[in-house]
């Protein structure tokens, strides 16, 4: 029984998250109203194309909204709000992504990103990881940066994805990010996570009590003997 329930709640999960990146899935959430932030587009082999935005002193300055992108910074040399606002608001435009964004990584970096079972351990499997998300990702998404927190090495973010052949329709489905960095001012550290669909309220919560009741009803697994 304590297998069933589980098994279920598994699929739940696994359906929840992966339908939030289906395109199908997100029509009833879209709604008349534009964004007020800067846009950015994943590249598809050359630059995109921003809309003129709106300045929004929490999550971007003045040297990313212009019409040149910079040259890129070396690693140590931005903190962590600093760095996710390069990596979002320029690295991300350039011909050379994901290339240009793998120094600002460590070579032991572990990301989570909560649509997948497992983590990406290490830089290849991110820039792997990277890659497929250039390849895969529909162009006309557009990833916003709506506010992001003042850690220095450690910093929280929040975004929400548009699409840029419909900026009318408002959002399309909203995020969270977390980036850490070690003491030579690389990624060691991100965590993804997208809003679920459907949104189930508190029947997690719920499901969650009963699976608890089950487990404390179950006897424990018999220590090793080893």
């Amino acid at each position: 029984m304590v297998k069933v329930f589980v098994l279920f709640a598994a699929i739940l999960s696994c359906s929840t998250i992966a339908a939030a990146f289906h395109p199908a899935a997100h029509a009833p959430l879209l709604t008349a109203r534009k964004s007020t932030a800067s846009c950015l587009q994943l590249p598809s082999g050359r630059f995109a194309q921003r809309r003129t935005p709106t300045l929004n002193l929490l999550t971007v300055s003045a040297s990313t909204t212009g019409s040149q992108l910079s040259a890129p910074p070396t690693p140590g040399q931005l903190n962590a709000p600093e760095l996710i606002k390069w990596l979002w608001n320029e690295a991300q435009f350039r011909e050379d992504y994901p290339a240009c964004s793998m120094e600002f990584f460590a070579d032991d970096v572990v990301y989570e990103d909560m649509v997948y079972a497992e983590p990406f351990v290490g830089k290849a499997a991110v820039r792997d990881m990277l890659i497929k998300t250039k390849e895969l990702a529909p162009p006309d998404f557009v990833f916003v940066l709506d506010r992001v927190g003042d850690g220095a090495k450690c910093c929280g973010f929040t975004w929400h994805i548009e699409l840029s052949t419909r900026p009318d329709a408002g959002k399309f489905a909203n995020g969270m990010s977390m980036y850490e960095l070690n003491d030579e001012g690389r990624i060691c550290y991100v965590r993804d996570l997208v809003e679920p669909f459907p949104k189930t309220g508190d029947f997690g919560l719920r499901l969650a009590s009963v699976l608890g009741k089950i487990l404390k009803l179950s006897p424990p697994p018999e220590p090793s003997s080893t």
